[in-house]
């Protein structure tokens, strides 16, 4: 059994290697349809950004408004904010490869969605990107490298890309945007102007979002009765695909 050790010692970190990078080449080959990893992009990321970005602009968040009812940032032990390796986010930015990746997992998991409802391939599947600083270059490229990286995943399913957004703001990032690659087909501006239509109002190039690719929010929170029952509804001109179901 004499020189067994070494070879025992090299075999196992052969198989730790190999194990390694079983799990990690598809991370690094596209990871964004890898579903053992959404916690992290969908999770602890964000927190990440939030509360170590609003300590690097120097307004530390105290508090937490997006998970329960609200909560202290330090309310809970889980993302870490006192592992010390962790400081390391208090220099690292949001960075466009991150939105990458979370655009392709988010829709990978939409098309799981669709197809569990019944929506078939050859469907939309609309994007809601609600309004944001487009003025902030660096936010942008972001928005706009998830939404390529949504479309492309969406695309890939067989499943049409739509996009719902505001004309002042996030559809108009689209609308806009010098590189048209990947970008949605299908857009659906929200613009309260009370008119049903999605031509007459329409604020981007005449060329843009023609054959039958337009949907038009034109009126929120329109209280309505029916059958004696007052509710609350939106209401949308529209000139786009919508669902097939089986």
């Amino acid at each position: 059994m004499r020189g067994t050790g070494p070879l025992t010692a090299r075999a196992a970190g052969i198989t730790l290697v190999a194990l390694a990078a079983l799990v990690w080449a598809p991370a690094l080959g596209g990871y964004a349809r890898r579903p053992e990893i959404h916690d992290l992009l969908e999770y602890f990321y964000p927190v990440y950004d939030a509360f170590y970005g609003s300590v690097r602009a120097g307004a530390p968040l105290l508090w937490n408004p997006y998970q329960l009812c609200g909560m202290p940032w330090l309310g809970t032990l889980l993302p870490g904010f006192f592992y010390p390796p962790h400081a390391v986010y208090l220099v690292l930015p949001i960075d466009a490869d991150r939105a990458d990746a979370q655009g392709g997992s988010e829709a990978a998991q939409a098309v799981r969605a669709a197809s569990a409802l019944g929506i078939l391939r050859g469907s939309p599947v609309y994007l809601d990107m609600e309004s944001y600083d487009i003025t902030n270059t660096s936010c942008n490229n972001a928005v706009l490298t998830y939404v390529r990286a949504f479309d492309k995943e969406l695309r890939a399913k067989v499943y049409r890309a739509g996009y719902y957004g505001f004309t002042s703001s996030s559809a108009k990032a689209i609308a806009n945007a010098a590189d048209k690659t990947d970008l949605p087909g299908n857009l659906w501006y929200a613009l309260w102007d009370k008119q049903n239509t999605t031509t007459a109002d329409w604020p981007f190039g005449s060329t843009q979002f023609t054959g039958h690719s337009r949907g038009h929010q034109y009126l929120v929170n329109s209280k309505e009765t029916r059958n004696g029952y007052t509710i609350t509804v939106d209401r949308d001109a529209w000139d786009a695909p919508v669902a097939i179901t089986g």
